[in-house]
């Protein structure tokens, strides 16, 4: 016999208590002798015998309710072949299957999954008449998933064969939580929970416990490969970093890889692949020890502009589902610039353009004297360019608006406007105390600082120790040097070179002329370098690409300046398209994405199909952790969950429960 509630046993201790007030009611009385009835004894006796029969009789009764009573709480059951006594009590039992993305895992019994299909399907082959059932997928916590008691065994094997891998983690608080909802409405009075997982870590590791109320219920915690004695060979892409922050056609774009041996092998020669738009464009081979981790750096040259679906791929494994990890990015087009001044100026400045690839292969060029910048329509153009001229404070009202529209502009210091109106319209794109400063021939001001981690540097100089250590200066005799927006390169009387962030737009302003008459810096390496990175820089979409883990709770903002309307096209990895209806906020729409459940990279369109979005979803790395966490650990952390369980079992053999 068994009990499904041996702790109320306990309460057999009452059955005592008619015993302990019959033995107090049988204590001894002091004898007074009465004459007169002295010859009523004799005649009392038989009567004296048959009371107390009945009060021992009645000593029983009591002590068997009570007994009953405690034993009734206690639900105690038989398990035999005696008929009428083979069954449990009639039982409501849930299934928490851990279809998490590691159970595709094979070792020496098999498949991990099909292992735990096969252990619900025997435990569930011994429902009875009465009971009922239901099996919670604990990777899937959509909210449009219902769950239900089901008393059909056919029904129910149905479901179980039905339940796919989701690449999401296990949440187990989350499934202890639904499971105690459905324990509530159940509709027998035995209950069970059947938690069947591979018992990874992630599952445990939750921050924040939902305990439940588990009271008359027993748990069973049951580890799929738990005694596995397989040496599982295991490597993954725990992660990655997209070095290069300014992409360009034909330029490298530089990766750091992070290479996990999850085996308690070393390997050498381990090749990993670096893929645009499937194609492979680069490989690295990576000597890892056992159950360590090493970056790995690999590059390749975008030959396309447009949208890219890059990878970093591992050789084929024991686990291929963690081989894998995702990224995108865009190669802009070519930038269709304007260019703003004298002639002289321009010149410098398409001379610069030329020297990073040509006019025709690096950017679209569009020169303009000074005086055109108010009959032009500046919103076709991806950048603004201002050298020298006569510029008045409607014009920089206008280059205002287009930058905050999401335009971008590099202004160059000019003495031709007058210089009240000049230093106004830099204050009004963030660029404030602007100052004239003249410096000798024999002692020009130079080079201060240099913010060399800045994306407009990228590639530019060598990185050392000091970001901010100074760098070959030209000669600068003459400039309207700032105080106001970041600090790109600075010299004794104010910034050089700075940038500043207007809503959707950026803006860069440098304190000499294009030309030779103020410094040499035309004439520098340098100014070349600045020119073409600042287009480059400018032109580029970096908010554009996002990096997000399937199983969190994802979103993005859209810049209102890409925002048509609020409805939006997805394309998924494999081609599929969907449309997704966003939130729209002053700052821009906001897109929810906590539902996607396969990775890869999906691209994301506006009304005016002009791609807004790269998206790259990837697996949690904590999946392809597959070491062992001990018994006892397990037991506390479910304790931790589950308040005042019946019977909390760690069922290591399917047997046991049979």
């Amino acid at each position: 016999m068994n009990f499904l509630n041996p702790a109320v046993l306990i309460g057999l201790i009452s059955a005592a208590i008619p015993l302990i007030l019959h033995l107090l009611n049988l204590r001894k009385l002091k004898n007074v002798e009465f004459s007169s009835l002295q010859f009523l004894k004799e005649m009392q006796k038989n009567k004296i015998r048959k009371l107390k029969l009945k009060q021992i009789i009645l000593l029983i009764l009591r002590t068997l309710l009570i007994a009953s009573i405690v034993l009734a709480f206690a639900r105690p059951t038989v398990n035999g072949t005696i008929p009428g006594f083979e069954t449990f009590a009639k039982t409501s039992a849930i299934f928490i299957v851990d279809n998490s993305f590691s159970l595709d895992l094979s070792d020496e019994n098999g498949n991990r999954f099909n292992q735990t299909k096969k252990i619900i399907s025997s435990i569930m082959t011994s429902m009875q008449d009465g009971d009922e059932a239901v099996i919670i997928e604990m990777a899937n916590k959509s909210n449009d998933k219902q769950y239900a008691f089901s008393r059909n065994a056919d029904y129910l094997q149905a479901e179980l064969d039905n339940i796919k891998i989701i690449y999401n983690p296990g949440d187990l608080n989350h499934s202890l939580v639904q499971a105690k909802k459905l324990l509530d409405d159940a509709m027998n009075f035995s209950k069970e929970i059947y938690i069947i997982t591979d018992a990874q870590l992630n599952i445990f590791a939750q921050s924040e416990i939902n305990k439940i109320e588990a009271k008359y219920v027993n748990v069973y915690f049951i580890p799929v490969g738990f005694n596995s004695k397989a040496d599982i060979k295991n490597y993954s892409v725990d992660s990655l970093n997209v070095i290069t922050r300014i992409v360009q056609l034909e330029k490298p774009v530089e990766i750091d890889a992070k290479i996990k041996n999850n085996s308690f092998l070393s390997v050498n020669g381990l090749i990993a692949d670096l893929t645009f738009n499937k194609a492979r464009v680069a490989q690295r081979s990576v000597d890892l020890e056992a159950g360590k981790s090493k970056y790995v750096t690999i590059a390749a040259a975008p030959s396309a502009a447009g949208v890219v679906n890059a990878a970093i791929e591992l050789e084929h494994d024991a686990f291929d589902a963690d081989n894998k990890k995702y990224f995108g990015f865009i190669i802009p087009e070519k930038p269709d610039v304007a260019i703003f001044g004298e002639k002289n100026a321009r010149s410098f400045i398409n001379m610069a353009i030329n020297a990073g690839g040509g006019i025709d292969n690096f950017a679209k060029t569009a020169n303009y004297s000074a005086n055109e910048i108010s009959s032009i329509n500046l919103s076709q153009y991806d950048l603004i360019i201002v050298a020298n001229g006569n510029y008045n404070s409607s014009d920089f009202a206008r280059l205002r608006q287009y930058v905050s529209n999401g335009g971008n502009a590099l202004i160059f210091a000019t003495d031709e406007t007058e210089f009240k109106t000049f230093a106004s319209g830099l204050a009004s794109l963030g660029f404030g105390n602007a100052e004239v400063k003249e410096f000798s021939q024999s002692q020009p001001s130079q080079f201060t600082t240099t913010d060399k981690i800045h994306p407009l540097f990228d590639g530019v100089f060598k990185i050392d120790n000091d970001s901010r250590k100074v760098v070959e200066s030209p000669k600068i005799y003459k400039t309207i040097a700032v105080h106001g927006g970041q600090s790109l390169i600075e010299i004794g009387s104010g910034y050089f070179l700075s940038e500043n962030i207007i809503d959707d737009g950026k803006v860069l302003y440098c304190a000499v002329q294009p030309n030779t008459e103020w410094s040499n810096f035309p004439m520098t390496g340098m100014f070349p370098a600045i020119v073409i990175r600042s287009i480059a820089y400018l032109a580029s979409r970096p908010a554009i690409s996002y990096n997000f883990e399937l199983g969190q709770n994802n979103q993005i903002i859209i810049p209102k300046k890409y925002c048509t309307g609020n409805n939006f096209k997805i394309v998924d990895p494999d081609g599929n398209e969907f449309l997704r209806q966003t939130v729209m906020l002053s700052s821009g729409a906001v897109l929810e994405l906590d539902d996607i459940l396969v990775p890869g990279v999906y691209t994301v369109y506006n009304s005016s199909n002009i791609v807004v979005a790269l998206i790259s979803f990837n697996l949690q790395s904590s999946e392809s952790d597959f070491t062992k966490i001990g018994k006892s650990a397990i037991i506390d952390s479910l304790n931790r969950r589950i308040i005042t369980p019946a019977n909390l079992a760690f069922i290591e053999n399917i047997d046991d429960i049979k």
